[in-house]
């Protein structure tokens, strides 16, 4: 009997060595996967691993010569200043919002429970960083180690001071194109030491609290209680707004910043904290662990270099994303100054309906406006301003326009002025397709396909059936989710999904047919009630489309608001044709939602069930 204990402790420890290292964000449970996880990781291994690269014309094959280039190319990105021209565009647009109750908050002294409860929330299966010690060791001994954890991020909040190498990160590069060869195709993601993110949550906590009071409602990323629906939803309809005809016609311009998070100035950044009423011990925090910042690159498992920065902020921290929205309030409220003064005109659309001039989400920036010259020299100059001061350079590859009736001759006056390229709608944004009427099967078939791609490449026939259960609940309807929130899906990719998904739970490939001995109706079923709790795509889409019906009309967001003045009339669904992507389902479900509710359609109050 002891030998099979023994046996079996060592199997489960060989398969949570194996579920460690193949990396997948949601790891399945309850079954014994070490097979699959060994081949996963086998696989990821060979896809991250870099074996040239491509410099110019030239093309790097040797290790010594990637690792040199790869070197080379981020202690420039982090570690050299550019002649920044500092101007006064911080001063100008970024009012003192922070009170002084919010400094004595920010800065307060942390105690024992809100340094266990920073220590919880953050991930145990995250990577570790360069000391090997994984939020799983924090957690598993606590009542161990908790005491010096305490002192030590205590002793960072009464000195500032952090320890040498504290925080060391090392950057490992993560491929955003299958065969990535150019290293501008790789997203650097820091590895921190577990014991510096514990100081780096408390902060961003306490600042997460109070950012929804100082940020726009525009930006949408990182801010607690909003939503990248929301942002999808509104430009979605200002989208669908584009082909109404007005002088000089309706524009979208779509911007993206170039190294965003890694190009950011400090001395801009302090200065925007400066500006909203940050006190100067909060400023100095922010200052110590930016300049205490080292950094190494994982190169195919090896550590490259050890250098400092002297701008950036890593993608990987908690605290840098609410770091970046807060320094690029200085683009949203210039934006919002351009409309007040009249120097940036708003889409033309009907009568009494507001349609914002931006949406932001971190640093995908999309604008609407009218397409007079005057208007884009206006937004053009702005961000050439912004860009001297900040570091924040419109990367020129992905910088396009979007138009709904303007002459040729108009779009290619726009092109010359910008550098933008004139795009064509359908196009993609935050990994919606924004389109103008219903959507049609077309438009959708690339979410199909890469879910098609997801279950091909996984080794199904590795794992028992509650091992594909978990992955399709899991990933699967995890990736559905995110458009059946906003768009009504057409009945042939339902089909072809639930037969994708039916296909690899019975045979472990998607396109190999098996039959099965239980209705598929019965496996949609809850586990309490004899089925395996895989969601019907169908079942989904229109559950989570009433609940948008719901919102659009009980909230009070900007999306909400605009889809009513849009939709609605003294109340009412208007009967004549609305061009818009989301209208035509959600006239569907109008009248459920209200049968089942106590609200009155127009009235503006919340529904109650």
């Amino acid at each position: 009997m002891d030998c099979l204990t023994n046996y079996g402790q060592e199997l489960n420890l060989l398969n949570s060595f194996w579920q460690d290292k193949h990396k997948h964000a949601r790891f399945i449970e309850g079954d014994r996967n070490t097979a699959f996880f060994n081949r996963s990781a086998k696989i990821r291994d060979a896809q991250s691993f870099i074996s040239l690269l491509k410099d110019g014309n030239n093309v790097l094959t040797n290790s010594a010569d990637v690792e040199n280039h790869v070197l080379d190319y981020f202690t420039i990105i982090f570690s050299v200043n550019e002649d920044y021209i500092a101007n006064d565009l911080p001063d100008k647009y970024i009012p003192q919002l922070v009170t002084p109750a919010d400094n004595d908050f920010l800065t307060a002294l942390p105690l024992a429970d809100e340094i266990k409860r920073a220590v919880f929330d953050l991930s145990g299966d995250a990577a570790p960083g360069p000391d090997g010690y994984s939020g799983q060791f924090y957690h598993c001994y606590w009542h161990i180690i908790g005491g010096d954890v305490v002192k030590s991020t205590q002793y960072f909040f009464t000195h500032n001071y952090i320890m040498p190498n504290l925080n060391s990160s090392l950057i490992i590069l993560i491929p955003k194109v299958p065969g990535a060869d150019k290293l501008d195709n790789f997203r650097p993601i820091a590895l921190a030491n577990f014991q510096f993110k514990i100081i780096t949550k408390i902060i961003a906590d306490r600042l997460g609290s109070i950012t929804s009071n100082i940020i726009s409602v525009h930006q949408k990323g990182f801010i607690p209680g909003r939503h990248i629906h929301d942002c999808i939803m509104t430009a979605s309809e200002a989208v669908n707004l584009l082909s109404k005809k007005t002088h000089g016609g309706n524009l979208a311009l779509k911007i993206d910043i170039k190294k965003a998070f890694d190009t950011i100035n400090w001395k801009f950044l302090i200065q925007v904290l400066h500006c909203f009423g940050f006190n100067d011990l909060f400023c100095q925090w922010i200052l110590n662990i930016l300049h205490s910042a080292k950094l190494s690159i994982n190169i195919n498992g090896k550590a490259v270099g050890f250098f400092s920065c002297s701008r950036g902020v890593r993608q990987g921290d908690p605290l840098s994303p609410l770091l970046f929205c807060i320094a690029e309030e200085v683009i949203s409220r210039g934006l919002d100054a351009l409309v007040l003064e009249g120097q940036l005109s708003q889409i033309s659309a009907t009568r009494n309906l507001y349609i914002p001039s931006h949406c932001l989400y971190a640093d995908d920036v999309l604008i609407f406006c009218k397409g007079t010259l005057a208007n884009v020299r206006h937004i053009m100059k702005l961000f050439e301003l912004y860009g001297q001061y900040s570091g924040q350079v419109v990367n020129a590859a992905k910088r396009k326009f979007y138009s709904g009736a303007i002459s040729l001759s108009r779009a290619q006056t726009i092109t010359s002025i910008t550098g933008f390229s004139h795009g064509t709608i359908p196009f993609t944004y935050l990994g919606i397709p924004l389109l103008i009427g219903k959507p049609k099967a077309i438009h959708l078939r690339p979410l199909v396909d890469k879910i098609q791609m997801k279950l091909s490449a996984w080794k199904g026939r590795l794992l028992t059936i509650m091992g594909r259960v978990q992955l399709i609940n899991a990933v699967i309807s995890s990736m559905l989710t995110y458009s059946f929130h906003v768009y009504q899906w057409p009945p042939i990719l339902l089909q072809d999904v639930a037969q994708y998904m039916r296909n690899f739970l019975w045979s472990g490939n998607w396109d190999q047919r098996k039959i099965c001995t239980v209705a598929w109706s019965q496996v949609y079923k809850p586990r309490a009630e004899g089925g395996l709790s895989v969601k019907d795509p169908s079942s989904v889409n229109k559950a989570s489309l009433i609940f948008l019906t719901w919102k659009l009309l009980s909230s009070n967001e900007q999306w909400a608001v605009i889809c009513r003045q849009r939709f609605l009339t003294d109340g009412k669904p208007k009967k004549h044709y609305i061009t818009s992507s989301m209208w035509p389902c959600m006239k569907q479900h109008l009248q459920f939602v209200i049968n089942h509710s106590s609200w009155s359609v127009g009235t503006g109050s919340c529904i109650r069930f």
